[in-house]
């Protein structure tokens, strides 16, 4: 490509005489010049119109001078003449009066010099201007020769007058001198008068004159002041239009190439045409520019072309890329579709139309995917609100398949919602969901495996134990060493059993806990709750086992901390969770737990100063099987599960868990649990589970009392020879009769031919299971009344108590609750439970009442003393629950224990700030 040549479209005009001038010029040089140039003629022209104005205003006023002398002179020279004349004649009449006469004389004399004075002052005046700067005119020059001729006669009058002045000396003339001295004088006044008249005439003339002159010096003054301005502004005038001429000249020395350039330039943009070239005019800026945009374009022309090749190599690339990335997205297993800003569907793939069995034209035209799935709609409006979240969630696909949504942002910006698209990507998880129904169904069978012989393992181990220390040892009395020693072996033996079987039981409880968890089964009984009494009961619950490693544990709570709403049992599994693993890895010291309310939230903290977590192990703690440290090397103290289900309660009750630690020093386990609304506020200090156990006492008290002594019948069943042989063993031990049923339909069959006083069943049994056995007993008016206990691994206790059962207890079987709750019932017999509730306050009637019906109590509510008047006698309930000043102003408790025969209530009362008063 050539360079500098000229474009046969842009011709050019041959450059003028000052275009070559300038053209050695640089930009700025010409700029300067034409500042100097225009700067340089204003100036000029300026000055020479203010010279040429001063010029001609000097001349006018000059002549008003010298009218003005001459006038001044004139006026004085008649004044002058005048007055000699008056005093020449006055000097004759004087004469005879010798004593004015002098002064008169004196007076002659003085204005005769002023006369001179005058004269010579004029003719001065008058050479001056005509040898100076002959302004006189010819009127003026004869006007004046007359004068001079006029001034001889006066001047030898004068001369006369004084001649005979001089004669006059009145002392030493006689009266006839004196007479001829005064005719004299007078002769000369006569003989001179008219010459005089005439030279006064002349000098009026001259003056008349004069004034005119000084009228025409005014008006030439004037006309002088106006051509000064005139002349001032012609020159300005004319300096600016050649400063003006000068700087057109200049700016288009500049201009000219640079509109060049600029066509060229938009020549080459719109027509692309890169062997055009932009003639260089001059040396300086602009013609170096010329020469580097010829060059430019050299270089674009080049680069253009380079630049052509690779777009169509990218053209091209893109192109084979766009179709693998379709193919990819086609053949995707998992489904896929982008959302606008409108929520319109702008792109799936086949996959996602196979998901919800959709032909092709249904997204066509583009579908709102509202249309398409309320739950993938909701995903997707949670993202556009906030593009930095990946929400996700299970829907429904077709033929009872599930899948797992996820939906993120491809906008640019996040805060550009004008332009804002979703990417959803749908993953059938079907088959995932079934591996982890049968992970759950796995975990729940080997659960039941391990727990059925566990429980015949930790039963006939306590069993054994039990007897060995109350029928067999007391009768082992010794001296003998060997056989104390046998003793005590056997004792620890036992007990290293039982506590085996315990240690067991719990890791089969997390492993339980942790699958119920995650698939959302766990059992949630939320009530108000104040935190301190639950942090006191783990405390109490954990204090043998610090004791025991020689630690203490110190309590520091925040007094009058707000009620918070959670599980009682979860949330104490929590604290005694943490507080164990501090006993575990502290080694001396004291552990304290604190508590402090910040903000919204209850904050609980477990502080140990025990061997501390290293900073990259803090965040593993709370994962499932995670143990900090080495494995090989340090045994591992639990199952690992501890902490994750600690995380898995806090975040179901809306809180969060964290662990502060320094490798060394000791470790702070933290929670926090936000405050509930001031709803239910009035019952944050009610102790439900005291309030049951109060209720079970009154039952078996009451119940007792109009029991008979007659041997009860209890039927177990259970499909485990082992659980029966050992149920069988501790209640017949406990003074009961013992039938067993191998599975539901014997039951049913043992039943009906004789009907037990109480039945105690397992769940998981062949044929039919536990639950079904149970509904099919409560809703059989000849068996409904028989109380039913629940004794499983199963932990079911909502679906059991729904179904009606009395108790519900997990394996490995506790025999103390067990036998217990077995005389309890059979003490109460076959009447129904009842709980009357009394209470103003909806949220407190709500929250018993679902406490209550959850562990098989049958619960009626009233609003109002007078309404729980009459409930309380026509539903004859065994215990009331009343609020303290309801009672009072109906005087509950009178009227109902003493007035209406119902001695055997039991009342509760609901005193301030949520305080149980037991009222027996």
């Amino acid at each position: 490509m050539s360079s500098f040549v000229s474009s046969p479209s842009t011709p050019q005009p041959a450059p003028s005489l000052v275009g070559r001038w300038l053209h050695h010029f640089r930009v700025g040089q010409k700029i300067g010049l034409g500042y100097a140039l225009a700067l340089g003629l204003a100036v000029v022209g300026t000055t020479t119109g203010i010279l040429i104005g001063n010029t001609s205003q000097n001349r006018a006023h000059r002549l008003l001078d010298d009218a003005f002398e001459e006038t001044k002179i004139l006026t004085q020279l008649e004044i002058a003449i005048t007055h000699a004349r008056s005093h020449q004649q006055n000097l004759a009449t004087l004469l005879l009066n010798p004593e004015n006469l002098q002064a008169t004389q004196a007076n002659f004399e003085e204005h005769a010099a002023v006369f001179r004075e005058n004269w010579a002052a004029l003719e001065a005046s008058y050479q001056e201007d005509v040898q100076v700067s002959s302004l006189e005119s010819a009127e003026e020059v004869a006007l004046m020769a007359a004068l001079t001729e006029q001034h001889q006669v006066v001047e030898s009058y004068l001369q006369q007058a004084e001649r005979l002045l001089d004669q006059l000396d009145l002392a030493s003339l006689s009266t006839r001198e004196i007479e001829a001295l005064q005719a004299e004088l007078l002769t000369l006044a006569q003989n001179n008068a008219a010459d005089l008249e005439r030279f006064s005439k002349s000098l009026e003339s001259s003056i008349a004159e004069s004034n005119e002159e000084l009228k025409t010096a005014e008006e030439t003054i004037l006309a002088a002041q106006t051509f000064r301005n005139q002349a001032v502004a012609c020159s300005m005038l004319l300096s600016v239009a050649l400063a003006a001429l000068f700087a057109i000249l200049i700016s288009r020395s500049i201009t000219r190439p640079i509109k060049s350039l600029e066509s060229l330039a938009q020549q080459v943009t719109h027509q692309e045409d890169f062997n055009l070239q932009a003639p260089v005019f001059s040396a300086d800026e602009v013609g170096t520019l010329a020469t580097a945009f010829n060059q430019l374009i050299d270089r674009v022309g080049d680069r253009t072309e380079a630049l052509e090749q690779a777009r169509n190599t990218l053209e091209q690339t893109v192109k084979e890329r766009t179709q693998q990335l379709n193919a990819i997205i086609d053949n995707l297993g998992d489904g896929l579709l982008v959302t606008n800003a409108s929520g319109q569907i702008t792109r799936f793939n086949p996959a996602l139309l196979k998901m919800f069995n959709l032909p092709t034209a249904a997204l066509h035209p583009p579908l709102v995917i509202d249309h398409l799935n309320a739950t993938l709609a909701a995903l997707v409006a949670e993202n556009r609100a906030n593009p930095d979240l990946t929400p996700t969630a299970d829907i429904e696909l077709t033929e009872g398949r599930i899948g797992q949504a996820l939906v993120s942002s491809i906008t640019q910006e996040a805060t550009a919602t004008a332009d804002h698209q979703s990417v959803v990507l749908i993953r059938d998880i079907t088959a995932e969901k079934e591996i982890d129904q049968m992970k759950t169904d796995f975990i729940s069978t080997v659960s039941h495996e391990l727990r059925t012989p566990l429980t015949s393992v930790l039963g006939f181990a306590r069993l054994v134990q039990k007897k060995l220390e109350e029928v067999i040892l007391p009768y082992a009395h010794t001296d003998d060493k060997k056989t104390q020693r046998a003793v005590r072996q056997v004792r620890d033996n036992l007990q290293i059993i039982v506590s085996e079987g315990e240690r067991l039981t719990a890791l089969i409880n997390d492993v339980l806990d942790i699958a119920k968890i995650e698939a959302g089964k766990i059992e949630w009984n939320m009530q108000p709750i104040a935190i301190n009494t639950l942090l006191e009961q783990a405390i109490a619950a954990t204090t043998v086992l610090a004791q025991n490693s020689g630690l203490r544990i110190t309590l520091d709570p925040a007094p009058d901390l707000p009620p918070v709403a959670g599980d009682r049992d979860r949330l104490i599994q929590v604290m005694i969770n943490l507080i164990s693993n501090a006993i575990k890895f502290t080694e001396k010291g004291a552990i304290t737990c604190r508590t402090h309310q910040q903000g919204e939230e209850i904050i609980v903290s477990v502080v140990d100063p025990g061997v501390g977590i290293a900073e990259g192990d803090r965040d593993k703690v709370f994962e499932k099987f995670k143990q900090v440290g080495a494995v090989m090397t340090n045994k591992p103290k639990g199952t690992g599960l501890g902490l994750p289900i600690c995380k898995q309660i806090i975040e179901h009750h809306g809180g969060r868990i964290w662990v502060e630690s320094t490798l060394g020093e000791g470790s702070t386990f933290s929670f926090a649990l936000p405050l509930i609304p001031e709803a239910v506020e009035g019952i944050s200090a009610l102790d439900l589970k005291s309030l049951l156990q109060q209720l079970k006492e009154n039952v078996d008290r009451t119940a007792h009392n109009e029991s008979n002594q007659t041997q009860k019948t209890i039927l177990v069943v259970d499909d485990e020879p082992q659980i029966r042989n050992l149920l069988r063993q501790e209640l017949e031990e406990a003074g009961y009769r013992v039938q067993e049923a191998p599975d539901g339909i014997s039951a049913l069959q043992q039943v009906k031919v004789s009907p037990p006083d109480l039945i105690i069943l397992d769940v998981m049994m062949p044929n039919i299971n536990g639950f079904d056995l149970a509904a099919v007993l409560k809703n059989n008016p000849d068996t409904m009344a028989i109380p039913t206990i629940i004794l499983s691994i199963i932990q079911d206790q909502a679906r059991g108590y729904r179904l009606g059962i009395d108790s519900y207890i997990s394996k490995p079987v506790d025999t103390d609750r067990l036998l217990e709750d077995v005389r309890s019932l059979l003490a109460k017999g076959p009447s129904q439970k009842k709980v009357l509730i009394v209470d103003a306050d909806l949220s407190v009637n709500k929250a018993l009442t679902q406490v209550l019906l959850s562990k098989g109590y049958a619960v009626t509510e009233a609003m109002s003393g007078a309404d729980g008047i009459q409930k309380a006698l026509s539903f004859k309930p065994d215990m009331i629950i009343v609020d303290a000043n309801l009672s009072k102003a109906h005087d509950m408790v009178k009227t109902l224990r003493f007035d209406n025969g119902l001695e055997n209530i039991f009342f509760i009362l609901l005193g301030k700030d949520g305080a149980i008063e037991l009222n027996a």
